[in-house]
C-alpha cells in the first residue's frame, strides 16, 4: 500500500473524526484485505467502534471510485475497485504540486500548444459538441470523471457543464494533466512528452501506456507539426 494513501488516511479521518492518538480506522485493512467483508450492519459498527464518521467512509471510497454512495449502498465491489486503482490516485490533501506541464521550456511541453492540438482533435473546436453517447461535453470533450479528479485534487467546483465554456474547459485540462503529469513524473523519474500527456488525455492516468491510445497520438501528433 502506498505511504501516501496511508498518511492521507490517517491525516484525513483524524481530522474529520476527531480520532483519539494512536485509534485510526484504516480502510487499507478493508483494500488489502477483501475477504474479510462486512455486511452494511457490521461494516457500520465497526466504523462506530473506531469513532469513525459513516459519512467520511462513504466520501473516501466514492472519491476513489467516482462514485455516489452513503453508508448503506457500499459493497464489496467498490472496494475491490478502490484496491484496483489505488496507484492511480494522488494524495488529495496535497494541491502544492510543481508544475511540471506549466511551461514554455524547450525540454518541457508547451501546454497550450498541446491543448490547441486536442481541441482540434477531439471536437474539431466546437465548444457545443457532445460525444461519446452523451458523456463528452465540450471542445476538449471532458467526461464527468475528469471533473470529479479535478475537484478532487484542486479543491475546485468545477460541474460538467463548464466543460461547454472553452476557457474553463482548457483550466480544467491544465490541471489534469499537470497532475498527472507530476505522478508520471515522480513515478518514472523523467517529466512527461507531449506523447504521453496527450494520452493520459485520451486513456485515463495510465493512458501512456495504453495500447488503444496510439491512434490517438497519432491524431494530436499531426496537429502539433
Amino acid at each position: 500500500m502506498n505511504d501516501w494513501y496511508r498518511n492521507y488516511l490517517n491525516g484525513k479521518i483524524e481530522k474529520e473524526a476527531s480520532l483519539k492518538e494512536g485509534v485510526m480506522i484504516s480502510i487499507i485493512s478493508f483494500l488489502s484485505g477483501v475477504g474479510l467483508w462486512f455486511e452494511a450492519k457490521q461494516l457500520t459498527n465497526f466504523l462506530d467502534s473506531k469513532n469513525v464518521s459513516h459519512e467520511q467512509f462513504a466520501e473516501t471510497i466514492n472519491n476513489i471510485n467516482h462514485t455516489n454512495k452513503n453508508i448503506e449502498e457500499i459493497d464489496k465491489s467498490d472496494i475491490i475497485l478502490a484496491k484496483d486503482n489505488i496507484d492511480n490516485i494522488e494524495n488529495i490533501e496535497n494541491n502544492n504540486e510543481s508544475p511540471v506541464v506549466e511551461t514554455k521550456n524547450d525540454d518541457l511541453v508547451n501546454i497550450d500548444k498541446l491543448i490547441d492540438a486536442l481541441q482540434d482533435v477531439e471536437s474539431n473546436n466546437n465548444p457545443n459538441a457532445i460525444g461519446d453517447n452523451g458523456n463528452a461535453y465540450g471542445i476538449l470533450q471532458i467526461w464527468k470523471p475528469v471533473i470529479q479528479d479535478v475537484n478532487r485534487v484542486y479543491n475546485t467546483n468545477y460541474t460538467h457543464k463548464d466543460a461547454f465554456n472553452p476557457q474553463k474547459s482548457r483550466d480544467i485540462a491544465k490541471k489534469y494533466l499537470n497532475h498527472y503529469g507530476n505522478i508520471y513524473t515522480r513515478n518514472k523519474k523523467q517529466n512527461p512528452d507531449y506523447e504521453t500527456l496527450a494520452r493520459i488525455w485520451n486513456g485515463g492516468p495510465t493512458g501512456y501506456s495504453k495500447p488503444s491510445t496510439n491512434d490517438y497520438w497519432n491524431k494530436v501528433k499531426g496537429r502539433l507539426q
